[in-house]
């Protein structure tokens, strides 16, 4: 995925599916943080998370979609927060 973004992703069509991807990514992220600790998901939660920085570096051209990426991002950061607060009671 990582490839793809950085080699096609001034192209129209990579940045008309952006967001959809991203979101797509983000619904796995939050399916890793449900559930189990082990490395292989940490692992693929990393890498979500490097292919979200990808495509927010490889979009910055596009403010609109920048700010739309953005938004998925800061979702993710609640997400995480959120149970991180609900895990120290």
């Amino acid at each position: 995925m990582q490839k793809l973004i950085s080699t096609y992703g001034h192209q129209e069509q990579v940045a008309s599916i952006a967001i959809d991807i991203a979101r797509d990514l983000a619904a796995t992220f939050v399916q890793l943080l449900d559930g189990d600790d082990s490395d292989e998901k940490a692992v693929t939660a990393m890498g979500i998370l490097n292919t979200l920085e990808t495509m927010l570096n490889v979009m910055e051209g596009s403010k609109e979609i920048v700010h739309q990426l953005e938004q998925v991002v800061i979702s993710l950061i609640a997400k995480v927060l959120e149970l991180s607060v609900m895990g120290t009671d």
